[in-house]
């Protein structure tokens, strides 16, 4: 298992690399097209849909991430109420649907990539699929994290009924 969570480590500072990559391309390339547009007269057509294609990918690589780390947001105002193992089973079951949409998204962005294989993004002219790509590794990736998450969620609740619960 620690094999397995040094991998996962090294997959997530891969991504928050890639991560700050896409950050600063979106930063500067947004500031050369401020500066093109209102300093020099002559706006870079391309520039928006670049940024927003960086910022799209930025947060579908970003999003597994937060769901590694548990940060996504819940409504636990009347699961914090319920007995102890109640609320673990429940949140079991919140981490497996959370892998369960991960998987689904996955499948179903890589048949809307086969859709519009052939098919280029209108403005900048790069092929469809490279854009909905990173819906595709987003939920591969949710998929994969939530399945460490999952099984290191069952780890502690054995754990916790061998010492007796809380």
């Amino acid at each position: 298992m620690k094999t397995i969570k040094k991998i996962f480590d090294a997959v997530e500072n891969i991504i928050k690399v890639v991560c700050c990559i896409l950050v600063c391309g979106f930063t500067v390339m947004t500031l050369i097209s401020v500066i093109a547009r209102y300093v020099l007269h002559a706006p870079i057509w391309w520039s928006e849909q670049f940024c927003r294609y960086l910022f799209i990918w930025m947060l579908m690589l970003y999003a597994p991430l937060i769901v590694r780390k548990g940060k996504n947001l819940g409504f636990d105002l009347v699961v914090t109420k319920l007995p102890y193992m109640v609320q673990e089973i429940l949140q079991l079951v919140c981490e497996i649907l959370i892998g369960l949409f991960g998987a689904l998204y996955c499948v179903y962005t890589i048949q809307l990539c086969e859709k519009f294989a052939n098919k280029l993004m209108e403005g900048i002219r790069i092929p469809a699929p490279i854009m909905y790509a990173s819906q595709a590794v987003c939920g591969a990736l949710i998929c994969i994290f939530s399945i460490e998450v999952i099984v290191n969620h069952i780890i502690a609740l054995k754990n916790s009924k061998k010492e007796g619960g809380r």
